[in-house]
Order: C-alpha cells, then structure tokens, then sequence
C-alpha cells in the first residue's frame, strides 16, 4: 500500500491532532508523560528541559534514545512501544497533540533526524521528512523535538502554560526526577529531593534573566548551547545520582524512629535540611545564582494504599491511590489537582488525589461513566482516615490534619460523594487528643473548652464535662469549628455550671477544699456568665463563728436571708429586727470572687443595702412587729435618697376590727393635716377602708414634718378618697366604692373643695369618671366676685340659694374656673342670665323692662344658647316665643352684623373682652352658613365692620380692642390656634385673645374677613435631647396597637378646616417612644415665612421650653420623648402626651379626656367606649348596619349586605306604592352600585354625582306625600298638592328603634339647609330618616322621621354631646312607626321610650 493510503487509513480525519484535545497547552502534559515512560541510562538521573521563544518551543530530555521502533510509533495512529504496567500512557496518540500549536516538529534522537509536518495534511503528521538541525547536532546525547509554532497560535499563552507548571507534576511520576524550563524571561527547575517512606519533598529554583537589548536569537542561541552543556553534565552525572538517590531512600526507611523522636520532642528538620543540600549539590545548583534566588523546598506527606476494589483492574491499571498532603504553612491551604499520574483539573480538595483514573479522550477530565473510576472514588474516603491516623503520628500534622478536610462541594462533580463521606469516616473514628494525651478519642467523647473556663496556668477547670473529656489545648481556635463539626461539642455556660452543680451534689467535701486560687479562677469564669442557673449554685460562703460547719448560700437565698458585705465604716446604725449575716472573709479578699459575690446580689452593709433589706422584710407575708416595722419605715424615709420608692407593705386599722393589719400602700388612707376635709372624715364607716396605723403618726415621727407626710404620698398611701380601685394606670368606667361613698355622702361644697385642693390627683381620671360627678354639680353657680357683682343689679344677693354658699375671694377664681367641665357655672353664661330671669319673674313686683330687656340681650350673646331649652323651661310662654316673637324666625348674616354693631355701642369697658368672643363666634357661624347657601352679599356686609373694634388683642402689657384696619397694619401679629403655643407667646408678640377652641369656630371668620397667621403654619421647632436615646418598645408597641383609635379621636376632635389625610394614620402607625433624661424644644418664629431656597434669617422670637415629653411631628413620622425619671414618667404618661398631642395635632381641648381615655385603657375596650361616645369611626373599619353607633359585630360583611337588602327593600316600596318613583333616577346614593346583586336591580348603574342623601324625589303631583298621609303622618295632607322635595337617608340596625343612630355633621348640616320655606305656612323641601331596626331578624320595623333637624330643635330627638348621635326623646306624631305591612293604613303602634345617649 502506498505510504500516502497508509496515511489516509491510520488517521482517517486529518484534524485528529488539532481537535483531540480542547486545550491548546494540553501537549505539555503529554510530553511530560512520554518523557516519563521513556527508558534512561543507569544512574541516570532523569530530566526534562522546555525552552520557549516567541515562534518555537525546545523539548530536551536525556533517554536512552529512539529505535527504529520507537519511530515507527511515533510516526503510526494507536500503535505504541510502552509496556502496559510500566507506564502512564495509553492512547497511543499523546504525541500528536503538539500540532495542537505547532505546523512542524524537529525530532532528533540518537541518529535519527526528521521532521513531520501538518502542512502536506494528514500524511505529513505520520511521514517523516529525514533533515538535520544544528539544535541536536550540538547536544547529541540527548532526545529533542524543536516545535515551529503555528502562526494562529498566541504563544504568550504557550509560555504562560509552561511557566505555569507546578512542581507537584513530580510527585507521582516513575521516573522523571527534574524538570526545566527556560522562557524569555526566567529559567525554572523543579526538582524531586526524595521519596521516602511518607515525605516527598520537592524544590523549585527561579533565576530572573538579565533584560539586556541583544538579538533574542543570539541569546536564544547561546542559551541553547548553555542548555546543551548542562544536559551533557547532567547525564554525565548520572551514577551520582542514582547512588545519593537511593542513599536518600534508605534514610526514609527510618521513619519509625523519626516518629519516635518526635513523640519524645527532637526535631526531625536537620535530616531534612541535608537532604535538600545534597539533592542540591547532585543536580548542579550551584551555579552563579543572585543570592535573592534561594530554592523554594515543599514537603508533601504521601499517604499510598491498594484501592479496596470489588472488581480486578482493567488492563493495564493499577489499583494504587496514593494522598499528597502539602506541609502546614502560615498561609491558607489552598485547593489541589487531582492526578491520574499528571493533573487533571482541581476539584475543591486541600489535599492531592492520585490514582490510575480512566480518562476522557481529552485527557482533561475522569471519565464519569467507568465503573472502574466509581470504584477508586469509593476509595478515597477510607484511605484519608488511614492518612489522619497517619498524622496523628507526625508531630507537625498531629494537631493541624482537620485543615485537610474538604470544605468545598462543586455542582454535579464527580468527586463531591468523598467529600461528603469523609466526615462520616472520622466522626465514629479515634481521631483526636484530648489534654492529657494518653489516646486518640472519638470525636462524640471530647469535649472543647474555651479559654474562658481554663485555670490560669492554662489547664481546664474540670477535665471531665458532660460525660467527655477536654479536646486537648493543641489545637489551635482556627480549627475548632472544624473539629465541633466532627461531633465535639462546645463547652457553654450552661454546661460549666452542670458540672459545678454535679461536684456541688456529688462531693461538696472536695469544691469547698479546692484551692484558693482554683476558687478564684472559677470566679472568673462566672463574672462573664450570664444564665439564671448561675442564680442556684451555692458561691456565697458566709462568715461562722470558729469551731462551726462551714456555710455557703446561693443567689436564691438572698431572698429570706439579708447577706452583707462587711461595712467599711464600725458602727453602722442598723434599725431593729433586722439579722444580718457577712460574707467570708477569705473570699472578700480574691477580686474576682468578691465581684462574683457583688454580681449575685451582695452588697455592702451600707444605707442603700439596709434600706432594701428592709424592703424585703415589709414585703414578706409576715410583717416585723409594729414598733420594730414603723422603725424600718422610718429609716427608709431618713435614707430615701439611697432607693428608689416603691410599694411597700404598713401595718393598718380598720373600723370593723382593732387588729392591726399588714396591708399593701395602695390601700391605706390617712389623715393630712394640710387637707381641708381629713379623709376619715370623707369615707363613712360601711366602706371599713384600711387607715395607717396611728403609730406612724405618733410622736416621734409626727415631729418630721410635711416631708413625712408627701414621702408616704410617694408610697401610694391617699388622702382622699381614690377615684378607681385599682389606680390611675387602669380606669374603670364606674367609680371605686370609696369614691362613689364620698361622692354620696358629702355636700357640694365638700365635693369642690376636695377636687380642687387635689386636681392634679384627679384629673387623669375625669375623662372617664365625669359622668359620675357632673349629676352632683351640675346646675351650681359659684358666689365668685364678678357673678355676684353682676346678680346685684337685678337684685340677686349672694345668700340666695341659687349661689353654693361658700366665701370666694377676687384672687381665687381663676381656680373655681376649672370646675366648668362639671356643669359648675363660672361665668356670666346663657345658664346664669336664665336664672338671673327666673329670679325677676318670682318678684312680687314687676321689674323695670330695661333689666328684662338687658338678660334676654345677653343670653342673645351667650355662647351657650344652642344648649338652653328655652320653650322647655318657659312652656308657658310659648305663644309670647313662638306666635308673637317669631323666635323661630331665621336670622340672617346683616342681622347678627346690626346686632354686634348695637351691642359694641351698649357696651362698657369692663365687660367689653369678654363678651366680644360670643359674638365673633355667632358672627363666624353666620358667614359660614351664608356661604354654604352661595349668598353674594356676604363681602359687603362684612366691609362694614372693618372700622369696628371687634377683635380682642393681648399684648405684653394688655389687652386692646383692635379693628380689622387695625390688625392689617400689624406686621406681627398671630393667631393661637394651639394652647401651647398661646402659652409660650402670648408675652412675646401680639396674639389675638381666642382659645384654641374658639379659633376653630372662627375659622369662617379668618377665611373669609381676617386673614390672621396661625402661629401653627409660622413657628418652627428644633427639639436638643438630653442623654441617649433609648427605644421604649413596650409603650411603642402599645401606642402602634392603638393607631386606629388614636386616629379616630384626630377625625372626631380636629379643629383645623383640612381634611385629615391617611398619611397622619400611616405616621401614627409608626410613632416611636423614645426614653430620654430630658428634652429641650427650641420654638421659632419668624417674622417672614420662610421660602424653600431663600437665604437663612434669624427668628424674630424664639421660646425655648423643657420638660418630660416632647413631640417631634415631621415629614419622616412621629416621634414622642419622654423622661426615663420614674418619678416623673407617670404625670409624663397619664397627663402630659395626651396634652402634647391634643396641642401638635391641632385638636379640641375636649379631645384630652378621650385621648387618656385611649392612651391608658386595655384595647379591647376602646371600641365600644368610642361608639358610646359618638366618634366615628374610619371610612372601610364600619358596617353599614353599625353607623347607628351599635356595638361592633363579628359578621360585618352580613350586615352589609343586609343593609344593602334594606335600601333595596325601602326603595321596592317606594317604588310600588309611589308613583313616577324611578330607582335609577331617585335613588342617589353611591351604596346602590352594591344592589346589582338583587334581583330586579341587576342593571342599576353606580351613581356618580354628589350625594346628599340616599334617596332624593321632587313630588310634583304629591305622591309621596298621599303616601305619608295613608301612613298616619296627618298634616302631610297640605302637601298632596304636590311641589315639595324629599330628601330621604335609610339608617339601619341590628337592634331596635330606641338605639340611637349615627347623623354625620354633614348630615345634620344638609338636614338644616333642606329645611326651607316657600311661604309661612307651606314647606317646599323635607329632610326624612328612614328607620330600619332588626334588619337580621325576620320580623323587622320601620318608622320615618320628618324633619329630623326641627325634631333636634324642638326636643322631639335628642343631639348627645357630641353632637352625632341622636335618639328619639318621645313619641309625637311627627314620628311614624309600621311594620312589615307598611305601604297600607294602619294604627298607631303603643308608645316606647327613647334611651338617651
């Protein structure tokens, strides 16, 4: 066959060469192989030299040399000349990867000169092209192959490849003992020093080339003759070699004893040292090196074992795995390759794998598929635990082999099962020391201690924990995770005093004669323990008298037992009936035990110690005897600096026994002297309240004086009756029965003098408790001088029964003012004047008309008029009110501006300021409803008070009556729309004298008259904080819960005319308490507003205020601090944030109440208190059943729907009974939308247009009216004429008719402007409430308000408060009831009564 057809057969594809391998650089690895399966000289010492340049790479190595066999081989496809046991070869087709880079190689061997090329394509690869080269010719003993480099071929990264080899590519080779390599830029050699038994240790030498600018060809070529020569000396050397090789072998056959010497402490580095410096000398390094260039020695122990295998070794494989463990160095061990002979790639493991793999085609990767790599890898798991037994051996890997253990798990590798499993191998093996290193242990029988329970002379403190033993302290903490992750466990504290507890129960004999120092060490130990356990272990000993049994205590027994330090200081005064036991003295001499001692509640014998011993003993079940308890109370009270205050326990009497009784502080009472009514003498004796002993307030303690008598105030002691039985952190809503007792019994003037001369003490409690004391004062006019100056010019003295008879002077009235939230009449009000005209009426004589006249003008001014009854206290006088005043005429805007013009010219001085409010605020309430009603006039006549001195303005120095023109002309000068902020001002600029209350009426007034500043929109606050900041999480938490009702009361009590936003609810949401020592609040104002980018201004004013609570409200949220003073926190949480909060958001002074009311009440009983109360509550949190103000249901979605179905039902009605009644015209609420689910209102469309009621009909031919009329409603016949409208709003509920419903403001509004008149007589608009009571029963009810705003007038329904919840007062027939069978005549149903809200 011709040569070019063998070509053809034996590589069939000529890119065979290119594409076997995917790695360019893989070919060196091939070489390396080859050179290692070739055949050298005796005594030859074995190398292989890479020389690479830019366009060629030189291979030399000093083999035997080729064959005409050998040749043959090499130029044929899978034929080969190695021997299958004796070599790591086996594809036959290694050598061809070189074309892999290269077009032409040179090959010169022992005679033999050729080339073989790819550039004649496949038969250029297998036919040699005999030529000579100068390469070989110079070095002829020796094998060299010259590789032109292919011109695709980037050669940098050839000489990075070589560069980068490792000199681990020696360890497992047969054969080749040195490898070099010389690039453009440095020579390297890598060379084997020996094999022993178990070190292989290898060097690797680097000399850096001189950078000289000489032709790289010159040098290339002198550095090959150089190459030549060395490869010459060194095979010359070779029988050297050989002999100091084996000499080097003979040494590692001594391993057992170099163990043994290193067991016994002698270092085994010396023989190491000379082995290097011979392998050395043996392969000629020492050449002219640089100093710098010393040789890098790494010693690797190899670990080899026959692999357990199942199944015989496939031809030509061994079963041998051998483990290279690199030495422990200060740096991190890092990854290493695996090798089958040579590396293949790295597969995570900090130790190398080498075993005969089978491989891929490629060379660069175990063949996943063969079951012969399966069985080596279930190998490798047992030969580690043989290398760690191994190394518990060797003193340098003894303590250090767990940093062998992999940690890194490769996806989808076909090694990671080892990796997994090697764990598992060693956590049932003795593989670790423990600290008397006797033996190896299993891991699960050691235990690790942490440096903090060892002695000070390093040893642990007990050898034995837990049933374990110590791991030994060898082991460095950088592996101890490592080691825990094998099964020992941590020594924790919990542990530790597990094991003080055993040898306390065991052999308490032995911890008490431990020494000294080994007490003090322990001590140490537990200064950084924090468990409660440490609270029972007996670490106390107590100072005995000599000759007795030695006693030690817990922490726990410091609670019967009162254990001191010895005092410092000889003849500390001690109180009777305390017995003190001392602290050893031994053990208060060790520092750390006498910190122990102090950490576990000991204390020095000082006044803070006795004072809570003292304490202690009050609080016990059994109290000290009364002399000996009153003595103790009396040291607390001396040394009340020393403790904090707390409940203590005093003995006390009651009426219906003469024993003394040991009872808590909270429930005594006792006498005050500075209190005008004792309160022995407030409480009847049924109540048998508990009262302090006398003997605490006997001679000598009655001689201490008030600080006495506010020091047991501090003690939760009263001196007046308590308002709730449990205190002032949780109300009830009925008062305690010493309360209710004090209320029945005492007259008025005792009532006011005793809530007034403890206001402070009540007032947190009012929000809830008012309802009781208003019954008892409500009505009572106070004799103050001004009343009574007034009552004199209609003949009124101050003796008259109507006045409390009680002396007030002039200075004292403005403390009876407070009592106005009771009823209690204070001031010149509509109540006052209609007794001043009750009193002219019963004089015999008939009184001058200008008095007369003068009352009916003041209760016109009165703000109080809308609350008077007036037909209902003057029934008798109706036809003069009603027929003849026309007192129900409407008034009109000009007639309230005549009127304030009239009265300002009637007025005097005196009472000018005072009665100008009234007035403003009926003024504000006029131009409010003439706007609504679109009237265009309001700006004229307004324009005629802008000369009239109508507006109170209080500067520093007084109060002045100023015009609008006046106002104008002040460049400074403020609304208080917050009291605090009148507080802090009021003597710094001129503010116009309102409330803050009162300016939320007169809001209409400023918007559309005055134009004011509000100080709200003008100040701006800077808040410096005192101490750390510290987050209150309870009292955070707390508040969060409560967002929603806290949010109810802003939308109920919000004076400002802006709508409240969510984003307020979001920020309350997320307020934060923070605790702080104090809070400083810098309040500014400026006499320009401040414009986003203008320049920085100075304030005109600026407050500061401090205090115990301060609120931060900004764009970022809420933040409320408040003092961490305990003796300052409660007044802070109880009566300061709810003010704080009533001022920051801009709320009704009335809101205060509510706000404690939902600050300090338990959640769950909020939301029926709220709906009590009328407040609202948020859009999408109410069933429609329940806007009536019935109690929340669990079914709100029932009663929705059930709502919806009623609105329906009422409208089906409307629409059989009532003709050209149309739903999709007349019913205009936005609820119908939710209809579509009825049957005959599937087509109802939503309604879109502003909703005024739920139903709207214009009756033009009175068909609604004939309607009301067949229903019992009789003067609804005047209306069947038709023309009149009807505005209808359906409420329903869940209860009866008598539950009070819900009628918005803007609702009540809509009902007031809808009540409009064509003539005197005729009405042309009605408002309606339609009632559907018991919507979830079958048998429901319905009855129809007409007119609901003249029933509120009349007092036919009745408005509570708060002006949103209504309830029928009485039957009349302006109310309609019916039951299901309405739409036909029927009687009127029996009367009921309305319950009143």
């Amino acid at each position: 066959m011709p040569a070019s057809e063998e070509a053809s057969r034996l590589i069939p594809d000529s890119r065979l060469g290119v594409e076997l391998y995917s790695e360019e650089t893989h070919f060196v690895y091939e070489l390396i192989q080859n050179a290692d399966d070739n055949g050298y000289p005796p005594k030859a010492a074995p190398y292989l030299n890479f020389t690479a340049r830019e366009q060629w790479v030189k291979v030399e190595c000093n083999e035997e040399g080729f064959t005409e066999k050998d040749v043959n081989a090499l130029c044929n496809v899978s034929k080969s000349t190695k021997k299958a046991r004796n070599t790591i070869g086996e594809k036959g087709i290694g050598f061809k990867s070189v074309f892999k880079v290269a077009d032409e190689v040179h090959i010169g061997s022992k005679g033999y000169q050729f080339i073989l090329s790819k550039e004649n394509g496949a038969f250029g690869m297998v036919q040699p092209e005999w030529r000579t080269f100068n390469d070989w010719s110079e070095s002829p003993d020796v094998t060299l192959l010259r590789l032109s480099l292919s011109a695709d071929c980037e050669a940098k990264i050839i000489h990075e490849e070589i560069e980068d080899l490792k000199p681990t590519v020696l360890l497992f080779l047969r054969k080749l003992l040195k490898i070099s390599i010389d690039t453009p830029d440095f020579r390297k050699e890598m060379s084997c020093l020996g094999r022993g038994e178990s070190i292989v240790t290898l060097m690797t030498t680097v000399k850096y080339h001189p950078n000289d600018e000489d032709d790289g060809s010159d040098r290339s070529d002198n550095m090959d003759d150089q190459e030549s020569e060395e490869g010459n000396d060194d095979s010359n050397d070779g029988d050297n070699d050989d002999q100091e090789s084996e000499e080097g072998y003979d040494d590692s056959d001594d391993g057992d004893n170099d163990d043994q010497e290193s067991e016994e402490g002698h270092d085994d580095s010396d023989d190491g040292d000379n082995d290097d410096e011979d392998s050395r000398e043996q392969y000629g390094d020492n050449d002219d090196n640089d100093e710098d260039d010393s040789p890098e020695i790494q010693q690797f122990l190899v670990i080899e074992a026959e692999a357990e295998c199942k199944q015989a070794p496939p031809s030509g494989k061994t079963s041998v795995m051998s483990l290279a463990f690199p030495e422990v160095g200060e740096e991190t061990l890092g990854t290493q390759d695996v090798h089958a002979f040579l590396p293949i790639r790295d597969y995570g493991f900090k130790f190398i794998i080498q075993a005969d793999f089978s491989l891929t085609s490629s060379r660069e990767e175990i063949d996943h598929t063969s079951k012969w790599n399966q069985t080596l890898r279930e190998s490798i798991s047992p030969l580690f635990k043989a290398a760690v037994d191994k190394m518990n051996e060797l003193p340098p890997y003894r303590f250090v082999w767990m940093r062998y253990l992999p940690t890194l798990d490769l996806p989808n590798s076909f090694l990671s099962k080892p990796k997994n499993t090697i764990k598992d191998y060693l956590k049932d093996a003795p593989c670790l020391w423990s600290q008397n290193q006797q033996r190896l242990h299993e891991p699960k029988e050691l235990i690790y201690v942490p440096a903090k329970f060892r002695s000070r002379d390093k040893k642990p403190l007990f050898y034995q924990m837990a049933g374990r033993r110590a791991l030994s302290f060898n082991y460095q903490e950088q592996d101890i995770p490592t080691i825990i992750d094998l099964g020992v466990i941590r020594l924790d504290i919990d542990i530790f005093i597990e094991r003080i507890e055993h040898v306390v129960n065991q052999n308490w004999s032995r911890f008490t004669q431990y020494t000294l120092d080994w007490h003090e060490d322990l001590a140490k130990t537990l200064l950084k323990a924090d468990s409660e356990m440490l609270l029972a272990l007996p670490l106390i000993p107590l100072e005995v008298p000599e000759g007795a049994e030695e006693e030690w205590i817990s922490a726990k027994d410091l609670m019967t037992r009162n254990v001191f330090l010895k005092p410092e200081v000889e003849n500390t005064q001690i109180p009777p009936g305390i017995d003190l036991d001392f602290v050893e003295t031994t053990a208060m001499r060790s520092p750390a035990r006498l910190a122990l001692i102090r950490k576990l509640g000991v204390n020095s014998c000082d006044e803070t110690a006795i004072c809570s011993a003292i304490v202690r003993l009050l609080n016990r079940p059994k109290m000290p005897v009364l002399d000996d308890a009153v003595a103790q109370t009396k040291y607390l009270f001396e040394h009340r600096s020393e403790f904090t205050t707390s409940n203590i326990n005093f003995w006390s009497t009651r009426a219906k026994t003469t024993d003394p009784i040991a009872t808590g502080g909270k429930k005594i009472y006792f006498d005050d002297y500075r209190q005008t009514y004792p309160v022995s003498t407030l409480l009847p004796l049924s109540i048998n309240a508990f009262h302090l002993h006398p003997r605490y307030l006997e001679s000598p303690y009655a001689d201490l004086g008030t600080e006495w008598l506010d020091w047991l105030i501090e003690c939760q002691l009263a001196t007046v009756p308590r308002m709730a039985s449990k205190g002032l952190t949780k109300f009830s809503r009925n008062p305690s029965p010493d309360f209710s007792a004090f209320l029945d019994n005492s007259d008025q003037a005792c009532i006011i003098e005793v809530l007034l001369q403890n206001w402070n003490f009540y007032e947190p409690g009012f929000g809830l408790i008012s309802s009781h004391i208003k019954p008892k004062l409500d009505g009572i006019i106070l004799p103050l001088p001004k009343l009574l100056r007034i009552a004199q010019k209609y003949g009124l003295k101050a003796t008259d029964k109507r006045f409390l008879q009680m002396k007030i002077e002039e200075e004292e009235v403005i403390r009876y003012e407070k009592l106005e939230c009771f009823g209690v009449c204070t001031k010149a009000s509509g109540t006052f004047y209609l007794e001043l005209l009750r009193h002219l009426k019963k004089q015999l004589e008939m009184p001058e008309v200008e008095l007369v006249h003068s009352v009916y003008r003041k209760l016109q001014q009165s703000s109080d008029l809308n609350e008077i009854k007036l037909l209902s206290q003057y029934e008798d006088c109706k036809r003069l009110f009603c027929d003849i005043s026309c007192v129900q005429k409407k008034a009109t805007l000009e007639h309230v501006v005549d009127d304030i013009k009239r009265t300002i010219a009637e007025m005097d001085d005196r009472l000018i300021t005072e009665d100008l409010r009234p007035l403003m605020i009926t003024l504000s309430k006029y131009i409010k409803r003439s706007v609504e009603d679109n009237d265009p006039n309001v700006p004229g006549i307004l324009q005629s008070l802008e000369c009239a001195k109508v507006f109170p303005l209080r500067t520093r120095r007084s109060i002045q009556v100023v015009s609008k023109l006046d106002f104008s002309d002040r460049s400074f000068c403020f609304v208080a729309d917050r009291e605090i902020l009148y507080e802090l001002f009021e003597n710094h600029v001129p503010l116009l004298d309102f409330s803050s209350a009162e300016v939320h009426k007169l809001q209409p007034l400023f918007d559309h008259f005055l134009h004011p500043r509000l100080l709200s929109n003008e100040v701006r606050k800077a808040f410096v904080k005192r101490g750390k900041e510290i987050l209150d999480s309870a009292l955070t938490s707390e508040y969060r819960k409560k967002s929603t009702e806290i949010f109810r009361c802003i939308r109920r009590y919000k004076l400002s005319g802006a709508p409240v936003h969510g984003r307020l609810h979001e920020k309350i949401q997320n307020l934060t308490v923070l605790e702080v020592d104090s809070v400083e609040c810098n309040n500014m104002l400026y006499e320009n507003r401040k414009l986003a980018g203008s320049p920085p201004q100075e304030p005109k004013v600026s407050v500061s205020t401090s205090g115990d609570v301060a609120i931060e409200n900004s764009s970022k949220g809420i933040k409320i601090f408040v003092t961490n003073d305990r003796s300052r926190r409660q007044k802070a949480l109880y009566h300061t944030i709810p003010e704080r909060l009533v001022s920051e958001l801009g709320l009704h002074p009335e809101a205060q109440a509510m706000l404690q009311t939902v600050l300090l009440l338990e959640q769950p009983l909020l939301g029926g208190i709220m709906d009590e109360h009328g407040i609202p509550r948020l859009p999408g949190r109410e069933s429609v059943a329940d806007r009536d103000g019935g109690r929340p249901s669990n079914h709100v979605s029932q009663n929705q729907t059930a709502a919806v179905i009623e609105r329906v039902e009422v409208v089906s009605i409307l629409t059989k009974f009532v003709q050209g009644f149309r739903p999709s015209s007349h019913w205009t609420s936005r609820l119908r939308k939710r209809a579509q689910v009825c049957s005959g209102f599937e087509d109802i469309s939503a309604y879109e247009e502003t909703e005024l009621a739920d139903i709207t009909f214009h009756d033009e031919q009175g068909n609604l009216a004939r309607w009301l009329h067949q229903q019992g409603y009789e003067d609804a016949r005047s209306w069947v004429d038709g023309g009149m409208t009807f505005y209808l709003e359906v409420k329903t509920t869940m209860r009866d008719n008598a539950t009070p419903f819900i009628m918005s403001a803007g609702q009540i509004e809509h009902a007031r402007r809808f009540t409009k008149y064509a003539s005197d007589q005729s009405p042309c608009s009605r408002y309606l409430v339609i009632r559907v009571s018991r919507i979830l029963d079958e048998c429901r009810n319905m009855c129809v308000y007409i007119d609901p705003h003249a029933l509120i007038e009349n007092g036919q329904l009745e408005k509570s408060t708060n002006q949103y919840s209504v309830v029928p007062a009485r039957r009349d027939t302006s109310i309609l009831e019916a039951g299901d069978d309405v739409g036909t005549s029927s009687d009127t149903e029996e009367d009921y009564d309305g319950a009143s809200t």
